[in-house]
């Protein structure tokens, strides 16, 4: 059985969080089971109270040691990463994803935290008012509504916004949900069944055509490698379209994206293709047949594994980023055509010194440039923000992270400004109630990005 090695470490940190006094256990595939809860503290309100920093004692880092660098305030500065708000367990914790932004308020999930420790919608202002807890996952993997949200940002169509969750519902396998702006009518739309007749474990948000969510989830279907699916915005008519399978690509943990005739949709898996190192595949809506247009193969001339992210297109060209790979095996930038042709490396992470590496999320476009993140790098492998021409030009480290002040290892993808001045996004560690990245509470922050 596969173990994702940086749930295991997490799951380490998350399991004793006194917010809700909680035991939990790894599973397969990037998950964790609520296994006990000996007591269970009085809910939050919608409106953010005074919070108390929830506590938790340290714990052993499977995946690194240290995890995060003790950085004095002066020194971190210059990093240029601005924190909206630290996270104390309590009004969330480990926040593994992005975040949408309408207007001036950003919307979010947490995986953790919150009154059941299983995580929180949330909404913020860009200039860190008006915290809202929107909604609270309760416990338990038959609770019908889903708990632990996991990578990716909420999808806003129409007023609404839409989202799924890696656990609870039925045997675990995860929901697709609903919720308004305002934290009303949270509605579970579908209810994943698991494998062999339906998806499991949803990563990943959508791509919205008229009326229909378009997804994927990283286990279930016929192989239980995953399925690509769809489903109404009411909750109707949900439809499993295609199961991975390893031989040409399993376990897809990102965001599909449409091809520039909208016929159809195109993604990456992490895994399984011709070298176990995932592939970028393209989906035909009104054919069903599906083509691997990219193996990934590693090593200096090619990629390997995209961890989270999603292809970004641009014309007819698609844009995205591996997590190995490339000649310091720390990730790349890519580009290729949506048929498959003209597979180039824009930019391998890790080669100069302080750069980033390994990117766990996607590509933004702005004003004629990517904005991405990376998991780790800078001057305390803490992570970085980057920003990059979709030539491969100009390429230019934007901010990097130091974990006791700014939180470490941002997750996912950045959301940017519409006037183009910053970039908001969310560390899964550090912050000011997790200085030593123990506790994995995250924080939410800004980046200033240079005209």
């Amino acid at each position: 059985m596969w173990v994702d090695r940086e749930v295991s470490a997490v799951v380490h940190r998350i399991a004793t969080l006194s917010a809700a006094a909680l035991v939990v256990t790894l599973t397969a595939c990037g998950g964790s089971k609520v296994a006990t809860a000996p007591t269970k503290p009085t809910s939050r309100p919608a409106a953010e109270p005074a919070s108390t920093p929830a506590t938790a004692p340290s714990v052993t880092d499977d995946d690194s040691a240290p995890q995060c660098a003790a950085v004095p305030a002066a020194q971190q500065a210059a990093g240029n990463v601005h924190v909206i708000r630290s996270f104390d367990g309590g009004d969330g914790a480990n926040p593994w994803g992005s975040l949408t932004l309408d207007g001036s308020t950003l919307y979010g999930r947490t995986t953790f935290g919150g009154a059941e420790n299983n995580g929180v919608v949330f909404s913020i202002g860009t200039d860190g008012s008006a915290f809202k807890t929107m909604h609270t996952f309760t416990l338990g993997s038959d609770n019908g509504s889903g708990n632990q949200p996991h990578h990716d940002s909420l999808t806003l169509d129409k007023g609404v916004l839409y989202g799924a969750t890696l656990k609870g519902g039925a045997g675990d396998h995860g929901v697709v949900f609903s919720i308004r702006r305002d934290g009303s009518r949270y509605t579970p739309l579908h209810v994943f069944k698991g494998a062999p007749s339906d998806g499991s474990q949803a990563h990943s948000d959508f791509v919205v055509v008229g009326d229909t969510l378009y997804g994927m989830t990283a286990k279930g279907g016929a192989h239980d490698g995953g399925s690509l699916f769809s489903v109404r915005t009411d909750g109707s008519d949900s439809r499993m379209l295609y199961s991975f399978d390893a031989p040409t690509g399993d376990e897809p943990h990102g965001r599909l994206a449409l091809t520039s005739d909208g016929a159809s949709l195109v993604g990456m898996t992490r895994k399984g293709g011709a070298h176990g190192d995932g592939v970028v595949f393209r989906f035909d809506l009104h054919t069903s047949t599906y083509r691997v247009l990219h193996d990934f193969a590693g090593g200096a001339a090619d990629g390997a594994t995209p961890f989270h992210g999603y292809l970004t297109r641009i014309g007819t060209a698609l844009y995205g980023m591996t997590t190995k790979g490339g000649s310091a095996d720390a990730g790349v930038v890519f580009r290729i055509g949506e048929t498959g042709s003209g597979f180039t490396i824009l930019h391998t992470f890790g080669v100069t010194k302080d750069d980033g590496k390994e990117t766990k999320g996607s590509l933004l476009l702005s004003r004629g440039y990517l904005y991405g993140e990376s998991y780790k790098g800078g001057p305390f492998d803490d992570g970085t923000a980057f920003r990059i021409r979709t030539d491969g030009s100009d390429y230019r480290q934007l901010a990097y992270f130091g974990g006791s002040v700014t939180g470490a290892h941002p997750y996912d993808n950045v959301a940017i400004a519409a006037d183009g001045s910053k970039l908001y996004g969310m560390t899964g560690f550090g912050g000011a109630h997790d200085p030593n990245c123990t506790k994995a509470y995250g924080t939410i922050y800004s980046v200033d990005v240079p005209r």
